[in-house]
């Protein structure tokens, strides 16, 4: 299982939800994961996303809940591997109070 990071949720931030992005499908078979060390799908769960357009996730659990500690937020690969070619990019929205 490989992961990349995605970005870092500073101390007291609120996340409100995120934006999946990609040039290319997954394929239907490589799923991936987004979360954090110890809750790997704490914000998107493991899946296979065949969209080449914007893709809003965020788990209600997590929306909204305050941060005590910072998070580095990372995409967890499980399942099979990446295409070899094309671009994905995750955006993090969060508020801090």
């Amino acid at each position: 299982t490989d992961t990349i990071e995605v970005g870092i949720l500073p101390i007291g931030a609120r996340f409100l939800y995120g934006v999946y992005n990609s040039t290319v499908t997954l394929g239907g078979t490589a799923e991936i994961a987004i979360g954090i060390t110890g809750s790997t799908a704490k914000y998107m769960a493991s899946t296979a996303l065949t969209a080449v357009t914007p893709t809003l996730f965020g788990k209600g659990a997590a929306v909204g809940v305050k941060l005590t500690a910072q998070e580095i937020v990372f995409i967890t690969i499980a399942v099979a591997a990446l295409p070899a070619s094309g671009t994905v990019s995750i955006q993090l929205f969060y508020t801090i109070d």
